[in-house]
């Protein structure tokens, strides 16, 4: 004997488990009742035999009606119940007649199924199935029926049952695979596995992101961008190629880069600097010539005229003198022949020029020469830089200022060596033929003999900031910010006083920061300079007309209403705000705004949880709160569920017991925390 009819699990579910097939030689078929779970006793009813097959009652088998009356746990399994079968020794096929549950009562169990159909097999049929050679072996079940069998293939098969092939569910479209998964056919069944790129159990398939995850191969030079099933790769600015492999572009050799003409680019991993030439100045895409004649830059020698050049300049000896301008030497214009002396003169160089003297004998300028006294025509032999005096027969020669000698001889007097000159202490003296001269030096400014220190802050060559004092130093100057400011003078910040609570506002004044300095204004309900505020209370002095649920704010000599946050008006009279049809509320999406008087409320929907302003999903699946059949799978979806049945079983997934007593649980839990 087996048992036919029992209630089921943890989830308590009563009825018939199967359809019966007996034999004569059973005597009768037992059924049998099983409570797991005593809280949904007593269970109360009837299991009735009924005549609606070809068996006939009192004939083939009783006719019964039984009552069903469990009502402790003790007896949580009763197989005392049986409809007898009646041996009739008559051969007869297989005849049929159906047994039915009907409970009293209900509650808290559900009936699955109640009705069950038993069939009588008569003694006399062969059992062909017991022979295992007319059905596949292995691929097909053998059913008897009267006088003859039925081969049936398995699930996952066809065929006639002696023969079965597989059926192929990935050619034929009847898998569940997900569109991005890719179906394998098996004997009898089929596997499911997610595309690359997608993960999960292949039924359901979600993209990977392999940019985050850092499952990508592109380039540390490139940006990784997600895609269905894939992801892609772009070489950031600057640099070039497919993404996974990126050089950088050398923006200098492709003319890419903005660079001054006069400047020259330098290529950077993904971009490029510029830098202006020499003789150039400026931020390299924008390039300015540097004066160096102006500002004394240049090479060019003392006796040398030096112009300026875009980028550079050139160097120019002055008229009698000869060279490359940066090295000039005094043309002998006496030895070349350049002269314009007299025939009876003798031509002399000096520095940058020449002189004609008439041969003794003769006087004149040298260019014109006469016979004279010879002092008077200078014929005598004094020397050039000495005075002849005349005498009776004869002269003297004396030199001249600048000059030491016999008169004959003249030597020129090294005024700087000596120490014999009037140059300025911050000059340099440079000998000259017969004298000096005097030039200031580097940072001073004057005649040589008088030089004054170059004031850069005058002439406003110092790079002092806008907000900074310049004070001019022998041969430099200083920068100092001003007060209100900071920094090293070059470059100076804003002090904000209010932050550093350097200000002297009264402490019911806002400090509010200026440039260099500060303001200081009295706080609503205080008047007075901002250094000094005094407290008028004019609510305390004057009838307050304001709404109840407005605030009366003190102003000078007055008071004003303004309505608290949460409602609208001028303040004498307040009307509530409807934040949620305004669109003012701060809800989740998943969420519904109810307005309150002066505010809102925030309750998460259905299949969601969480204060209101931040709501979750349900995980309905993972906490057992499905309906799902114990054949189905349950998939979470957002602010739900959704119930599939398992391969080999068909419907819509769900079963109503299970809703009720994952519900029950969760209240039971709910409760057992409490």
């Amino acid at each position: 004997m087996f048992c036919s009819l029992e209630i089921l699990g943890s989830r308590s579910r009563i009825g018939f488990d199967r359809n019966f097939f007996y034999g004569h030689e059973t005597c009768c078929v037992e059924i049998c009742l099983e409570i797991p779970d005593a809280k949904y006793l007593p269970i109360t009813g009837r299991i009735v035999s009924i005549a609606d097959g070809t068996a006939t009652p009192e004939e083939d088998y009783d006719s019964a009606n039984i009552t069903v009356n469990i009502t402790t746990k003790t007896a949580d399994r009763d197989c005392s119940f049986s409809i007898r079968l009646i041996e009739d020794n008559i051969y007869e096929g297989v005849e049929t007649f159906s047994i039915v549950l009907m409970l009293d009562n209900e509650t808290g169990v559900t009936v699955y199924r109640r009705r069950s159909a038993v069939s009588i097999i008569d003694n006399d049929d062969v059992n062909e199935c017991e022979n295992a050679t007319f059905c596949h072996p292995t691929l097909a079940t053998c059913i008897n029926t009267d006088g003859s069998f039925i081969c049936m293939c398995k699930n996952g098969y066809s065929g006639s049952g002696a023969v079965c092939q597989d059926i192929n569910e990935c050619t034929n479209g009847t898998h569940n695979c997900h569109p991005q998964a890719n179906c394998t056919n098996t004997n009898g069944s089929y596997t499911c596995v997610c595309n690359s790129g997608w993960s999960a159990n292949g039924v359901n398939c979600t993209d990977i992101d392999e940019c985050s995850e850092g499952s990508h191969d592109c380039h540390m030079n490139a940006t990784c961008e997600n895609t269905e099933g894939s992801f892609s790769c772009s070489c950031k600015v600057g640099y070039t190629g497919n993404g996974t492999y990126c050089r950088d572009v050398d923006e200098c050799t492709v003319n890419l880069d903005d660079c001054h003409d006069q400047a020259n680019c330098t290529n950077t991993p993904g971009s490029f600097s510029c830098g202006c030439n020499t003789g150039w100045t400026g931020n390299g895409t924008s390039c300015e010539g540097v004066d160096e004649c102006t500002l004394n830059f240049d090479d060019c020698h003392e006796q040398a005229m030096c112009i300026n050049t875009p980028g550079s300049f050139s160097c120019s000896c002055n008229s009698g003198w000869t060279g490359t301008g940066t090295s000039c030497e005094d043309v002998d214009e006496c030895a070349l022949d350049l002269d314009d002396c007299h025939d009876q003169a003798i031509c002399t160089n000096t520095p940058g020029s020449f002189s004609c003297a008439c041969n003794t004998g003769w006087t004149g300028n040298g260019t014109s020469c006469q016979d004279v006294d010879e002092c008077t025509l200078n014929v005598d032999d004094c020397h050039d830089e000495a005075t002849c005096t005349n005498t009776p027969g004869s002269f003297s020669c004396s030199c001249t200022f600048g000059w030491t000698g016999n008169g004959t001889i003249c030597e020129d007097v090294d005024e700087c060596t000596l120490n014999l000159h009037n140059c300025d202490d911050q000059s340099t003296c440079t000998n000259t033929p017969g004298s000096f001269f005097c030039s200031c030096s580097t940072g001073w400014t004057g005649n040589g003999t008088n030089c004054e220190d170059r004031d850069e802050c005058t002439l406003n060559t110092d790079n002092c900031h806008d907000e900074a004092a310049c004070t001019n130093t022998p041969r430099s100057f200083s920068c100092a910010c001003n007060t209100g400011w900071t920094g090293n003078g070059t470059n100076c910040e804003d002090i904000n006083e209010c932050d550093l609570d350097l200000h002297n506002c009264d402490e019911q004044a806002t400090c509010t920061n200026t440039p260099g300095s500060f303001t200081c204004a009295c706080n609503t309900g205080w008047f007075g300079n901002g250094i000094i505020c005094l407290e008028f209370e004019s609510c305390l002095h004057f009838l307050d007309l304001c709404h109840n649920q407005a605030a009366c704010i003190t102003t000078l000599r007055s008071y004003s209403c303004v309505c608290n946050t949460g409602w609208t008006g001028n303040g004498t009279i307040c009307q509530d705000v409807d934040e949620c049809t305004l669109n003012l509320d701060d809800c989740h999406e998943q969420a519904i705004c109810n307005n309150t008087p002066g505010s809102f409320l925030c309750g998460c929907n259905t299949g969601w949880t969480g204060n209101g302003t931040s709501c979750q999903d349900v995980d309905e699946c993972m906490l057992n709160l499905d309906d799902c059949h114990d054949q189905a799978m349950c998939t979470n979806i957002p602010g739900s569920f959704s119930c599939t049945s398992n391969s080999g079983w068909t419907g819509n997934g769900t079963t109503k017991l299970a809703k009720i007593l994952r519900t029950l649980a969760v209240i039971t839990s709910v409760f057992s925390l409490l």
